[in-house]
């Protein structure tokens, strides 16, 4: 009986943690937001970017990426941040990506949905106010090739510096690292 129960709990934990790592956070999407992914169900945590699909056998480093659009879905304006996302954005994927000509072409569409402004006054909160503090944006990446099927989607987010503008170049410096890496 002591067995079965084991094996029990044994299933259990591993089949949640399936669940878990299979899709998204719901509770995330509510408290910051979706962009423009209409669907999450098939993404994944990573360690290096927070919620990814890849199409299976896609690997992104053998493309060529143009960036078809970018758009700010939050209520913060901030020119320095958006020039992140609309000029160093491309030139990454255009570093990290195929220099063959012949290789297939990935259209990158981009949007802003969280941004936090740096914020001295969570320095104190217990262990996590230094990293708190610092300013905030959240991404979201749609990749799709020339018949406009969907080859890979990232949503990520992360906190750097006092400035907006500096969360967005950690997030495009991750993912350029992952499109390189993946």
């Amino acid at each position: 009986m002591v067995r079965r129960m084991f094996v029990m709990l044994v299933v259990v934990v591993a089949f949640a943690g399936i669940l878990h790592a299979a899709g998204v956070d719901k509770d995330n999407l509510k408290e910051y937001g979706t962009g423009i992914i209409k669907d999450y169900s098939d993404m994944k945590e990573t360690d290096d970017i927070e919620w990814v699909w890849v199409r299976p056998g896609a690997h992104l480093a053998d493309y060529r990426y143009v960036v078809k659009s970018f758009e700010n879905l939050t209520a913060i304006d901030d020119d320095d941040m958006d020039d992140v996302f609309e000029k160093y954005l491309p030139k990454t994927l255009t570093r990290m990506g195929s220099k063959e000509a012949e290789a297939p072409l990935l259209h990158v569409e981009s949007a802003v949905y969280w941004t936090q402004r740096a914020s001295s006054a969570k320095r104190w909160i217990p262990y996590a106010g230094g990293h708190l503090a610092q300013a905030g944006v959240g991404v979201e990446l749609v990749f799709t090739d020339d018949k406009g099927e969907i080859v890979c989607k990232i949503r990520h987010s992360g906190r750097e510096g006092d400035e907006l503008e500096d969360a967005a170049q950690e997030l495009v410096d991750d993912v350029g690292q992952f499109v390189r890496g993946e």
